[in-house]
């Protein structure tokens, strides 16, 4: 099961809602995946993100999956995001 490391998930929300507003920032719930991210967890603080467009399309398929269709006006927004993480980390 992938959970956020408590202070590092705070963090990212704090910077995603100083950039995009608290309206755009949402929780997403611990969930099984086939990654083994979950293993790395365990050795350091991290939080996994997920910028995502407005549920336009509800039944849209998620990443590693052959119907998954990347939404390049994310590109931006994932950019701003980094660099807003990266300003953060390195205060």
């Amino acid at each position: 099961m992938l959970r956020n490391d408590p202070a590092t998930n705070a963090m990212v929300r704090e910077v995603a809602t100083a950039l995009f507003g608290a309206e755009q920032v949402g929780e997403v719930k611990p969930f099984m995946g086939s990654e083994d991210l979950p293993s790395c967890w365990s050795s350091t603080r991290m939080a996994a993100i997920s910028p995502s467009a407005p549920a336009t399309k509800p039944d849209r398929c998620m990443v590693h999956n052959p119907g998954y269709d990347f939404n390049d006006a994310l590109l931006l927004t994932g950019a701003a995001l980094w660099c807003g993480l990266t300003e953060r980390y390195l205060r």
